[in-house]
């Protein structure tokens, strides 16, 4: 059996320089190339919750500045891990089955693409946002940027990972690290989405640059009231971070 490789992902085009990626959002009954071969390691279940809350994002951008650029995976993790390398590093890579490769291959030269389109463009901030569920029962939101490596805080005295912070914590969501600290949970993965994609790098010009991975707890994935007021809060957060 031979698959498309435009079927591998959803992409929503954005006029706003913001880029939300989503690997792991897409249940295996929902998943496209579900014939594929299971991969042997690595965590298979798919993060529940994600597009409830990236659907609420796009409404809240949308009614003020604009809308998101949104790509999501569309073959479950257990197939393609999108948040992975071909490489094996630390036990695990993208997939094991070869017929996954021009899949593979597809959503990552088409986020390279995104990545290039924003960050090229005329505003002085962009940011790509790597959505993911996390179980954790005591903090909310962590937020990951390899320890500073994927953000720049170009004419600001903050970060753009400790501006977040700030914003979330105000309207009383519980984030991980305060400013200042280390990442010490969910810093992101040396072949991660953010380290692949690294805005601070790949910036062509001084400004304010961030690929964080944002991993957010099932309790407010999985709580509907949770979930819709989250997602509002986090787009405005992330919006005032343009101004």
């Amino acid at each position: 059996m031979t698959f498309s490789p435009e079927k591998a992902f959803h992409l929503t085009t954005g006029s706003l320089p913001i880029l939300l990626t989503l690997p792991h959002s897409t249940p295996l009954e929902q998943s496209y190339a579900a014939e594929l071969k299971e991969r042997v390691r690595g965590l298979k279940k798919a993060e529940g919750g994600l597009l409830d809350i990236t659907e609420q994002f796009k409404q809240v951008c949308h009614s003020q500045k604009g809308t998101p650029y949104v790509l999501i995976a569309r073959v479950h993790r257990s197939r393609i891990d999108f948040s992975r390398s071909k490489q094996i590093i630390a036990g695990e890579h993208a997939y094991d089955d070869a017929r996954a490769e021009p899949l593979y291959d597809a959503f990552e030269q088409t986020l390279a693409g995104l990545v290039r389109q924003i960050t090229h463009a005329a505003a002085p901030t962009a940011l790509l946002l790597d959505l993911h569920g996390c179980r954790s029962r005591d903090t909310d939101v962590f937020l990951g940027t390899l320890n500073g490596k994927t953000i720049t805080s170009n004419g600001h005295l903050h970060s753009l990972r400790d501006r977040l912070h700030e914003s979330l914590s105000k309207k009383g969501w519980k984030v991980e690290p305060k400013p200042g600290t280390d990442e010490i949970k969910f810093t992101g993965r040396s072949d991660s989405i953010i380290a692949r994609h690294n805005l601070a790098k790949l910036a062509a010009q001084p400004g304010n640059y961030g690929s964080l991975q944002i991993e957010i707890s099932q309790h407010i994935r999985l709580r509907a009231a949770n979930n819709q007021q989250f997602a509002y809060d986090l787009a405005e957060a992330i919006l005032s971070l343009l101004d």
